[in-house]
């Protein structure tokens, strides 16, 4: 499924569909619950990150939730315990536990990001769902993601803004840097880690010189083995 564009006919069948992909019936307990497998694309602001999520969500055939399709998500009353209540006992116990580990530094965090994060893990649990940007990949447990961060030079990422967002230099020089300072003190408030900590992500792939293509590629590779029980499509 392509990108989900909020309110498009995609976006809601998307939807209705989210909490049926891995449902497995109340009555029937997952023989061993491990979530995922999930992609999470963590983009530096201009690297082109939705361009690639955009892409590796049509090339696995798994849908796609960026800011927009959570933000949908989470603005629906009571949509992430209707997700909790389509699992079975063990994934709602998976998904607990997940949440747990993800608190167990004493974090404080706010309604939202408590939302965020409970939407997130759901979603994971029955895997086979990429994600880009909202710190996924610090989210959801290690061993049920495929974190992979997106980087390209600073004067590349400049011109592409400028490029695509038709601004002027100092315009996007200005953009940059604030969306720069967003992201490092979201992902820094979730996880208490910052982009540049490279144990942090399983791949980190520079969108400019090596291409889309070659990206999706090596995305695609490194999932085949990280998760070699899966199947993936090709």
């Amino acid at each position: 499924m392509p990108g989900l564009r909020l309110g498009s006919p995609d976006m809601r069948d998307s939807i209705r569909q989210t909490p049926r992909h891995g449902d497995r019936g109340h009555g029937n307990s997952s023989p061993r619950v491990t979530g995922g497998p999930i992609v999470a694309i963590s983009p530096e602001p201009g690297s082109r990150g939705q361009s690639l999520a955009k892409a590796i969500s049509r090339r696995l055939q798994w849908p796609l939730y960026d800011a927009d399709a959570l933000g949908y998500l989470i603005g629906q009353p009571g949509r992430a315990d209707e997700l909790m209540d389509r699992l079975d006992l063990d994934q709602r116990t998976w998904v607990e536990e997940a949440l747990a580990a993800w608190r167990a530094d004493g974090r404080e965090h706010d309604a939202a990001t408590l939302s965020l994060a409970r939407l997130v893990v759901a979603i994971s649990c029955s895997g086979r769902a990429v994600f880009l940007g909202r710190g996924a990949g610090f989210l959801v447990p290690r061993n049920s993601v495929l974190h992979v961060g997106i980087v390209s030079p600073r004067e590349e990422r400049l011109a592409e803004m400028e490029q695509t967002r038709r601004l002027t230099p100092a315009m996007a020089e200005q953009q940059l840097a604030a969306e720069e300072s967003r992201r490092e003190e979201f992902l820094h408030g979730i996880s208490g880690r910052r982009f540049a900590e490279a144990d942090a992500f399983d791949l980190i792939l520079n969108s400019w010189s090596l291409g889309e293509e070659t990206c999706l590629n090596l995305i695609r590779s490194a999932l085949a083995s990280r998760f070699p029980a899966h199947a993936f499509a090709a």
